[in-house]
């Protein structure tokens, strides 16, 4: 739909933790999914959450040390 509105979300701490942790070990998100064998495209969709999977999500969460649950206020210290 062009020039439609669309609804911004507000990216989660999950998201966010993974994102940091992606800069800091300086990978793409291609790295990342080549580590996981996953495809590129269904990491993408995990990290922004347009695809829900708790396995997905756990395999990302242990590759980089991320706890599932973390929150906003864990990741501003």
């Amino acid at each position: 739909m062009k020039g439609g509105k669309q609804l911004k979300r507000k990216a989660s701490a999950w998201s966010k933790a993974v994102r940091i942790e992606l800069v800091k070990r300086e990978w793409t998100l291609k790295t990342l999914a080549t580590k996981l064998n996953l495809s590129h495209e269904y990491v993408i969709a995990l990290i922004n959450e347009r695809v829900y999977s708790d396995q997905g999500r756990k395999a990302i969460s242990d590759l980089l040390d991320i706890p599932l649950d973390i929150t906003d206020e864990a990741l501003s210290t």
